[in-house]
């Protein structure tokens, strides 16, 4: 993605697309430039590593070729890149690419039959599971039930060096012989959910799995031998919301709820209480539609307000253990608490409507343009 260098970075400009702040207050901001050369293919996905400052993009080569970069961030360079056949690479195409544990990733192409886990160095495939093996062993235990790929989500857990997915109505895992043991069958309880996302906490050493209108947190029980599954809604979650990230250590979920006015609120759920549902801790009004972003390593909320009286939007981050330290967990009732967090500093006037922020190694603010509500 091409953008333009500015020598002297200015808030004035039309931003192209990333960039970051050199200083919040007054706000100075400076176009990220297309450090790295991507031989004209299209980006399609990409994570970061903090500890390592090295990130893994996706790109579309061609109609049948995608392309693996392996990026330093720290020499602004790329180190590696694999080429990878697949039969179509459509942009509606399924993909999954999630780092999973220290030194892997979760590679997944619809266009593929199998799973992939591979190296974050070197990129290559350690190893791979086939999705008919677990096509088959899912339809004979849900007869009549079908198994999209479009419909898979899947992660790994190093720890026991097995695969756990979402498909359908079921949570399964596969270890390294292709074993399927189902761990979840949604057709047996008595409302029925379709999930479609699935994550895997090494920290909380949890799992979470999320649905439209529940989440399902799973937990390996090493002296059972077995996987303990709980089940969590609450009367807020509702198809108009959408799952926007969980914070394992302090057991909370943030979960987006469509309000008006291309607005949307921030609902901070807890889930500390055992055997029970979720519980709203807390809410923030009327944010930007998909500014919200949660940054896991400083345990801040960062979010867009519209300053209509001074026609600019402002970027707020809330300190989630300082905001809810004064909650009480058995506090029965479920008044809405409404939060607001502090001023960091502006949006720059001119750029995309809808812009997400995020904290990137060193702490530095980045924006970058959302162009659809994700």
């Amino acid at each position: 993605m091409e953008l333009r260098i500015l020598p002297n970075p200015s808030q004035k400009f039309a931003i192209i697309g990333a960039f970051y702040y050199r200083k919040l207050d007054p706000p100075i901001v400076q176009s990220i430039p297309a450090m790295f050369k991507l031989e004209n293919t299209t980006p399609i996905n990409g994570f970061a590593n903090q500890k390592l400052r090295i990130s893994i993009l996706l790109a579309r080569k061609d109609s049948e070729t995608l392309t693996l970069y392996l990026t330093s961030v720290k020499s602004a360079r790329n180190v590696k890149r694999c080429y990878i056949k697949v039969g179509s690479t459509e942009i509606n195409s399924k993909h999954i690419l999630k780092l999973s544990g220290f030194g892997k990733f979760v590679f997944f192409h619809e266009s593929l039959n199998t799973i992939q886990l591979r190296s974050l160095i070197s990129l290559k495939i350690i190893k791979e599971i086939s999705i008919l093996t677990i096509q088959e062993a899912l339809s004979n235990t849900n007869q009549g039930s079908t198994f999209s790929k479009s419909s898979l989500d899947v992660d790994y857990i190093s720890s026991r060096d097995e695969f756990i997915l979402c498909w359908g109505q079921t949570i399964s895992t596969v270890d390294r012989n292709e074993k399927v043991t189902l761990i979840y069958d949604g057709e047996s309880q008595a409302t029925k959910e379709r999930f479609h996302t699935i994550s895997f906490n090494e920290l909380a050493n949890s799992v979470l799995v999320i649905g439209v209108l529940s989440y399902v947190l799973i937990t390996y029980d090493n002296k059972a031998e077995s996987w303990h599954t709980r089940k969590l809604t609450h009367p807020a979650i509702s198809r108009s919301c959408r799952y926007l990230n969980w914070e394992p250590t302090q057991q909370l979920m943030f979960v987006l709820q469509t309000g008006v006015r291309n607005k949307e609120n921030v609902l901070i759920l807890s889930y500390r209480e055992e055997n029970k549902d979720f519980k709203l801790k807390a809410s923030i009004l009327s944010v930007v539609m998909s500014s919200a972003n949660y940054s896991a390593h400083t345990k801040k909320l960062i979010y867009v307000i519209e300053d209509t009286l001074n026609d600019k939007r402002k970027v707020m981050e809330l300190n989630i253990s300082n905001c809810l330290e004064n909650t009480d967990d058995n506090n029965e009732s479920e008044e809405e608490l409404v939060v607001i967090g502090n001023y960091l500093t502006d949006v720059p006037e001119r750029s995309s409507r809808n812009v997400q922020f995020s904290y990137f190694f060193n702490n530095i603010l980045v924006g970058r343009p959302i162009l659809h509500n994700s």
